[in-house]
């Protein structure tokens, strides 16, 4: 009969012998430190200097601090390992290559909605969000975002950013999208960037938008224009408000309204999906100027307090 320390060693001798070892990536070659990110598979090794992360993060020099044996000096000749387990490798690779004066946009291309969400999720860990600032808003401003899934990532990634450039996926969030947004949080990655109050404060961003909307169709209605195209406007106004009650315009997507709304003054073949400061077409009398000029006012709106510039 074994007694208990035979039977630990019996489980470890029976354990399957341990992965080889990963090729080490260079940041940076000189490095005096490895870092280990991720687990299993997926763990990448990263060879980096100390002191480069230390000077930007004391989340960094913390970590590093502590895991130094007492009388050992980092030295690019056996550099150390730092295991990651939590951290994500591409993210983490990104931030290194950042911090270390070696990332370059042209080599590596637009990210990902996934893997922007992810650096700034890491960067935000280890304090370091202000950093990455300038390259935020570059990521941001070609990120693909095709879909909402995408765009909420977009903005979870955007924090407290302003430039207009990300602008036109900010107002899709809220112009192309129906149904509950609380459907998302099904997705690991958003269900830690959103709490509930974000996801009530989408739909409030939604419904705002669609009644601003609903407004601008009744003030089409009693619009007192004196221009050629005021008759033909008038009917088409008409037929909008008819067709566009409270009840149906919280139905559809509100880009759909938008682009109805823009075809009382100009032809639907023309129009397409609204776009900010759009020029009007020449010949565009006065009223269909000025829905233009209240479309413009309502985007910037909404698109300020979604990017928590305006207090809520």
């Amino acid at each position: 009969m074994m007694d208990a320390a035979d039977e630990v060693v019996e489980q470890v001798d029976t354990k399957d012998p341990p992965p080889a070892t990963s090729a080490v990536e260079d940041i940076v070659p000189t490095g005096d430190v490895i870092l280990v990110v991720g687990s299993g598979e997926d763990m990448v090794k990263l060879r980096a200097h100390s002191v480069c992360l230390k000077l930007a993060s004391d989340g960094f020099e913390g970590m590093f601090d502590s895991s130094v044996p007492e009388g050992q000096v980092e030295s690019c000749e056996s550099p150390r390992e730092v295991a990651f387990p939590a951290d994500t490798p591409n993210a983490m690779r990104i931030i290194c290559q950042i911090l270390h004066h070696q990332y370059s946009s042209e080599d590596r291309g637009p990210l990902s909605a996934d893997d922007l969400l992810s650096v700034a999720l890491h960067a935000d860990r280890y304090t370091i969000s202000w950093i990455l600032v300038p390259y935020m808003k570059a990521w941001l401003s070609t990120c693909a975002t095709p879909t909402t899934t995408c765009r909420l990532k977009c903005l979870a990634a955007a924090s407290d950013l302003k430039s207009k450039d990300i602008w036109p996926w900010v107002f899709d969030i809220v112009a192309r999208c129906t149904g509950s947004y609380s459907r998302y949080l099904q997705c690991d990655t958003l269900r830690a960037a959103f709490s509930t109050e974000d996801i009530y404060r989408l739909e409030e961003m939604r419904t705002e938008l669609r009644m601003s909307l609903l407004d601008l169709i009744n003030k089409q209605f009693d619009a007192k224009c004196e221009c050629r195209a005021s008759v033909p406007a008038k009917q088409r106004s008409a037929q909008l408000r008819k067709q566009y009650t409270a009840a149906k315009v919280l139905q559809v997507p509100a880009i759909k309204v938008i682009e109805k709304l823009m075809a009382v003054y100009v032809s639907s073949a023309e129009v397409g999906a609204y776009k900010y400061r759009k020029k009007p077409s020449p010949g565009t009398c006065r009223c269909g100027c000025d829905l233009l000029s209240s479309l413009d006012q309502l985007y910037e709106r909404i698109c300020d307090k979604l990017l928590g510039k305006e207090e809520k």
